[in-house]
């Protein structure tokens, strides 16, 4: 199994730069003249964007689980080992009036088209819903960090950014982690030990669920 991850936070000092007035469509109302600020995609709320992210993503829902349906990319040639890879993103994005508390919203998505696989075999695939929670987790994780600055009255967005950076490189590290001990090793009770501790960390964390 492998695991690949999309966060978004290049360029983003530029962007904070660039996006001081801009005027942004919602279904209600037009904000204008405030500091936006998008990380990795831009937020619409347009019903052609929520059917687009419907075909192509999918949400992390609570006892929702993933099929193999869901794994629509392509294997890599060059990679005949590999059996499966679940590709996965938390993406970030802020509004606020400048001087005042960003307040920010966290997504986190299973991408369609970047996840394949070669097999069908059901072990596999709870592998790979793991890795999917752990991405869930550290988007729980992330979302908590945003609360507990928000409420302290952080104003500085970077503030924000550079836990988000940490945190992604904790969960890079868990990732990885849980591949070292349980990739080529056909131990269901190492197997079920991960899955009885994501599930114990999401539940601490339940309160900040991305969904």
């Amino acid at each position: 199994s492998r695991i690949s991850r999309s966060h978004a936070t290049k360029h983003i000092q530029d962007r904070c730069r660039q996006l001081k007035s801009i005027h942004l469509m919602s279904r209600t109302t037009i904000l204008t003249y405030h500091f936006i600020l998008f990380i990795g995609i831009v937020f619409s709320l347009n019903t052609h964007a929520q059917s687009e992210f419907k075909d192509s993503k999918i949400a992390w829902r609570t006892g929702a689980k993933l099929e193999w349906t869901d794994f629509q990319g392509k294997p890599p040639e060059n990679d005949g080992i590999t059996k499966a890879e679940t590709s996965s993103e938390i993406i970030i994005s802020a509004e606020y009036f400048e001087g005042e508390i960003p307040n920010f919203k966290v997504r986190n998505s299973f991408i369609k088209n970047k996840s394949w696989t070669r097999t069908n075999s059901k072990k596999v695939l709870l592998h790979e819903q793991l890795h999917f929670d752990i991405s869930q987790l550290f988007a729980r994780k992330i979302s908590k960090k945003f609360s507990e600055l928000k409420n302290n009255g952080e104003l500085d967005v970077e503030a924000y950014i550079a836990e988000f950076d940490r945190l992604r490189n904790e969960e890079e590290k868990l990732q990885q982690k849980y591949d070292s001990e349980t990739n080529f090793i056909d131990d269901k009770k190492i197997m079920n030990q991960w899955v009885k501790f994501i599930e114990q960390e999401l539940d601490k964390l339940k309160k900040f669920k991305v969904e």
